[in-house]
């Protein structure tokens, strides 16, 4: 049988502190000194995320921001506004808004600016129906510089989306 004695004095202790505080020391320093990510263990893909085709870069003011991966420009969707038109960076457009329309009556609806390309699809409902209610309505025609609507619903307000490119 084998025997191990071992006898720390304070001597001892004081010097096995010292090394596990230094080498804590030199982990926080290794873990966070500094701005390169790769460094400091983790990579800024890691946490946090921006989705498809997007990546994650700092802007000149020294901000996080979500960009095309093709570096062709930004899109931060904390941004938006209530304008009539967003451009996603894959070159989508949503449009959106609200009419009043009257009783059996054409109503012509002009973007705010026009579709570059050409309009995907435009929905068109009422904003508020009662369950009694009986309407209809038909989209007569649509460019990329507005539509055309008719309703054979009283008068009332009407939401609309427009997705085009």
């Amino acid at each position: 049988m084998v025997n191990i004695n071992l006898k720390f004095q304070k001597k001892d202790l004081w010097l096995l502190s010292a090394i596990v505080v230094f080498l804590v020391g030199v982990g926080f320093v290794v873990a966070y000194g500094g701005n390169d990510p790769a460094v400091m263990g983790h990579s800024y893909q890691e946490l946090q995320k921006c989705g498809a085709n997007l990546i994650l870069k700092t802007n000149p003011s020294g901000q996080w921001e979500c960009v095309a991966e093709s570096g062709g420009g930004s899109f931060v969707p904390s941004t938006y506004n209530g304008e009539e038109s967003v451009t996603f960076p894959n070159g989508l457009i949503i449009k959106s808004g609200q009419v009043t329309l009257s009783r059996t009556v054409d109503y012509a609806l002009i973007f705010a600016s026009a579709f570059p390309h050409g309009i995907i699809s435009i929905v068109f409902s009422r904003s508020v129906a009662s369950p009694d209610q009986n309407w209809s309505w038909t989209v007569k025609s649509r460019t990329k510089t507005g539509a055309t609507f008719w309703t054979s619903s009283d008068s009332g307000t009407y939401d609309w989306i427009a997705i085009g490119y």
